[in-house]
C-alpha cells in the first residue's frame, strides 16, 4: 500500500480543503511535513487512521470534528460537510476513499450536531474500469489489518511502548499478523469448527451406544480445552511477572546503594542458571545412559548361571570348538580332513569316535561361545555402573552448591526488604511478591500439564473404544472418514505452525538485531524472547534499563524489521500464502523527539531504507541539522503546517492551520 494523497476539509485544526500529495518515487520516497507544537500533528496521523477504520479519533474531545473557525463563521442552521479522503495504491489497483460527516450548528452558537459518517471506498483495476467496494472494512483489513494501524501510523512521543512493560502480546501479534501465522492459527480453528459438525452428524446417525460415546467424547474435549486455556493463563501470568521482575530489578540497580547488592544477586543468579542447567544435563545424561545400558545390570545373574554350567576341557581330548555333529559328518563321509580313508577297523575312526564322546552336544558348545563374550559384556556393565556413580556424586555435589546459592539469594532478598532506603524496601517487597508469583504459578502449570497429559491419554483410549463401536456400523463410515481426515490436517497444521513460528521468530530476531545495530551507537543486542518481549542487553547476556530514548530506537527497529521483511517476502515469488507479503508505508509523527543528534543520525541515515514510502511530521527543531542532512536528498515532497494564532491575529479569533507545499531542491 502506498498513499498518494489526503486532502482534509475543515476537520479538527484544518480549516477549508487542504491536500497534500505524497512522493511516491522509489529514489526519493520520503515526504517532509514540517508542524510545530499545536499545528496540528497528531491531528493529521489521526486524520488518516480515522479515514481508514470504523473508530475516534484518539484526541481530546474526540466527538467534535468540525473545525472552530469554520463553526465560528457558520450561521445558525447552518450545515456544512467534514470529510477526509485518502487516495492510494496497492498492487495494481488504485484506491479512493472518503470518509464524512455533516454538521449543522443549531440556535445556540455553541452547539453542533454530527451526522453518522458515510465511507466510500472506490477500486480503479489495472485496464482502468472503477467500482464501488461494498465491504470496505474487509478491503482495508487485508491491505492494513486494523490491529496493526499502531505499527504503520505511529505517534513517536508514544512509540517507545513496544520495548516496555506488557508489551509482549503487541509484539506477538506485529510478528503473526506481518508473517501470515495468523492464518495457519485461523486454518487450525475452522478445520476443528468443521471435525466438530462431522462428529455432530456422526452421531445424529449413530445407534445409541454410539450416541453415548459422542456425548463422553464431546465432554473430554471440553474438559481438555479448558486445561489447555488454563495452562495459557498460568503461562500469561508467569510472562507478565517476569517483565514486571525484569522492570523492578533494574529500578533497584538503580538505587546507587543497592548497586553493590544488585550486582552479587545478578551474579548469584547467573551461577545459579548454570547450576540448574548442569543438573538439568546430568538428569538427561543419567535417564539416557539407564534407557540404553540399564539391562546390563541383569548379566550379573546371567553370568554366574553361564560360569556354573561351562565345561572344564583341561582333561579332555579336542577342543570345544569343534561340534559332535560335525565329527559325525566326517566320519559319514569316509574321509578325514587330512585326507585318511575312514574305514570301519581304520584307528582314525576310532579316535574321532573318542572324541565324539567327549563332547556333551551342541549345548556346552554354545555356552561356552557365550562365555567367551561375556568378559566385554562385564567391562560395558561395569563402565555403566561407575558412570552411574559418578553422575550421581557430581549432581549430589552440584545439588548443595544449588542449596547455598539459594540460600545466599534468600538473604539477599530480606536485605533488600529490610533496608532504611524507602524505595528500595518497598521495590524488594514487590520483587518478592513476583518471585513467589512466578513460583505459584510454575506449580499450577505443571500441575495443569501433568493433568493434560492425563486427559491425552483418556481422549486416545476414548478414540479406541470409539473406533471399535464405529466398525459396527455402516451408516457412520463416511463421517468416521471426514472426521479422520480433519484430524490429519489438523495434525498437519499444528506441526506446520510449531516450526513456521520457530523459522519467523528466528527471521525476525535476526533482523531486529541488524537494524538494532545500525540505529544504537552502544553495543548492546535485542532480543525477542520466547514471550515474545523486546529485550535488550549487554554484552554478558544481561537485561539493561534504557531511556526514553533507547526505548524508542528499540520499537522503530521493531517496527523497520516487520516492514522489511514484508517488503522482502512481497517481492520474492512464493508458492503459498504462508510467504505473502506487502508494502506498508510509514507514518511517523515526532519520530526523533527523544533521540540526541547521534541518534537521530543514524535512525534518519537509515529508516527510508528499510520503507517503500516514508511519511515524516516534524517540528523545526527535530528536523534541522542532523536529520535533514540525512533525509533532505532523499525527499520528494515537503509541506508546512500553517498555523494561525489568534493572539496574533485578532481579524480571525480562533486557532487553525492550513497546509502548505514547499518547494524543495529535488
Amino acid at each position: 500500500m502506498i498513499i498518494k494523497s489526503i486532502t482534509l476539509k475543515n476537520f479538527r485544526q484544518y480549516y477549508g480543503e487542504n491536500t497534500i500529495l505524497f512522493s511516491t518515487s522509489n529514489k526519493r520516497n520520503v515526504t517532509v511535513i514540517h508542524g510545530e507544537n499545536g499545528s496540528g500533528k497528531t491531528a493529521l496521523l489521526n486524520a488518516t487512521t480515522w479515514c481508514l477504520y470504523d473508530e475516534a479519533i484518539s484526541l481530546p474531545n474526540p466527538d467534535k470534528l468540525i473545525n472552530d473557525y469554520k463553526f465560528y463563521l457558520m450561521s445558525p442552521e447552518e450545515e456544512t460537510e467534514v470529510y477526509v479522503e485518502l487516495t492510494f495504491q496497492s498492487g495494481d489497483f488504485d484506491y479512493s476513499m472518503r470518509k464524512s460527516v455533516k454538521v449543522k450548528k443549531t440556535l445556540e452558537t455553541e452547539m453542533f450536531i454530527h451526522s453518522k459518517p458515510t465511507i466510500e471506498l472506490w477500486m480503479t483495476n489495472f485496464e482502468g474500469n472503477t467500482e464501488k467496494v461494498e465491504n470496505y472494512t474487509n478491503e482495508i483489513n487485508h491491505l492494513i489489518p486494523s490491529n496493526l494501524k499502531t505499527y504503520f501510523f505511529f505517534d513517536g512521543e508514544r512509540i517507545d511502548n513496544l520495548s516496555k512493560e506488557g508489551s509482549s502480546e503487541d509484539v506477538k501479534n506485529a510478528i503473526k499478523n506481518i508473517m501470515n501465522i495468523n492464518i495457519l492459527e485461523n486454518a487450525i480453528s475452522h478445520t476443528d469448527e468443521v471435525r466438530k459438525r462431522f462428529r455432530i452428524k456422526r452421531s445424529e446417525e449413530g445407534s445409541e451406544e454410539i450416541q453415548s460415546i459422542y456425548e463422553n467424547e464431546i465432554e473430554l474435549e471440553k474438559e481438555y480445552e479448558m486445561i489447555e486455556e488454563k495452562i495459557a493463563n498460568f503461562k500469561s501470568e508467569i510472562s507478565t511477572a517476569e517483565e514486571s521482575r525484569r522492570a523492578t530489578e533494574q529500578q533497584l540497580s538503580e538505587v546507587e546503594e543497592m548497586e553493590e547488592l544488585m550486582k552479587n544477586k545478578e551474579d548469584k543468579e547467573s551461577k545459579l542458571t548454570d547450576k540448574k542447567e548442569k543438573l538439568n544435563n546430568l538428569d538427561k545424561e543419567l535417564r539416557h545412559t539407564l534407557s540404553n545400558e540399564g539391562y546390563l545390570a541383569l548379566t550379573t545373574f546371567l553370568s554366574a548361571e553361564i560360569k556354573n554350567n561351562t565345561v572344564d576341557y583341561s582333561n579332555k581330548k579336542g577342543t570345544s570348538s569343534v561340534s559332535k555333529r560335525l565329527i559325525d559328518e566326517i566320519i559319514k563321509s569316509g574321509v578325514c580332513i587330512c585326507g585318511q580313508e575312514i574305514t570301519e577297523d581304520s584307528s582314525h575312526r576310532q579316535h574321532l569316535l573318542d572324541l565324539a564322546s567327549s563332547l556333551d552336544g551342541r549345548k556346552d558348545n554354545v555356552i561356552n561361545n557365550l562365555y567367551e563374550q561375556l568378559g566385554m559384556v562385564n567391562e560395558k556393565k561395569n563402565y555403566m555402573i561407575e558412570r552411574t556413580r559418578q553422575i550421581r556424586s557430581m549432581s549430589n555435589e552440584i545439588r548443595k552448591e544449588k542449596k547455598v546459592l539459594e540460600t545466599e539469594l534468600e538473604q539477599i532478598q530480606e536485605e533488600l526488604i529490610e533496608t532504611d532506603i524507602e524505595k528500595a524496601s518497598n521495590l524488594g517487597k514487590k520483587l518478592a511478591e513476583l518471585n513467589e508469583n512466578i513460583k505459584k504459578n510454575e506449580i499450577d502449570k505443571r500441575i495443569q500439564e501433568e493433568k493434560l497429559k492425563e486427559k491425552k491419554e483418556e481422549l486416545d483410549k476414548h478414540k479406541r473404544e470409539k473406533e471399535k463401536a464405529e466398525k459396527k456400523q455402516s451408516k457412520v463410515e463416511l463421517n468416521r472418514e471426514r472426521m479422520e481426515a480433519c484430524e490429519s490436517i489438523l495434525d498437519t497444521f499444528r506441526q506446520i505452525l510449531s516450526v513456521r513460528e520457530q523459522e519467523v521468530k528466528l527471521r525476525v530476531q535476526n533482523r531486529v538485531s541488524d537494524i538494532f545495530d545500525r540505529f544504537l551507537r552502544k553495543s548492546y543486542k535485542v532480543v525477542v524472547s520466547e514471550n515474545y518481549t523486546l529485550e535488550v542487553q549487554n554484552q554478558f547476556g544481561k537485561s539493561v534499563a534504557l531511556s526514553q530514548g533507547e526505548r524508542q530506537i528499540t520499537s522503530l527497529a521493531f517496527i523497520a524489521a516487520i516492514v522489511d521483511i514484508a517488503r522482502e517476502q512481497e517481492k520474492e515469488e512464493s508458492n503459498t500464502e504462508l510467504d505473502d507479503g506487502g508494502v506498508y508505508p510509514l507514518v511517523m509523527d515526532s519520530p526523533f523527539g527523544a533521540l540526541d543528534s547521534n541518534h537521530r543520525e543514524r535512525v534518519a541515515g537509515n529508516i527510508s531504507k528499510l520503507v517503500n514510502q516514508l511519511i515524516v511530521i516534524v517540528s523545526t527543531s527535530q528536523w534541522e541539522g542532523e536529520v535533514e542532512n540525512n533525509m533532505y536528498n532523499l525527499t520528494g515532497k515537503e509541506y508546512k503546517l500553517i498555523y494561525n494564532d489568534p493572539t496574533k491575529n485578532p481579524d480571525e479569533p480562533y486557532e487553525y492551520t492550513r497546509i502548505e507545499e514547499v518547494t524543495t531542491g529535488g
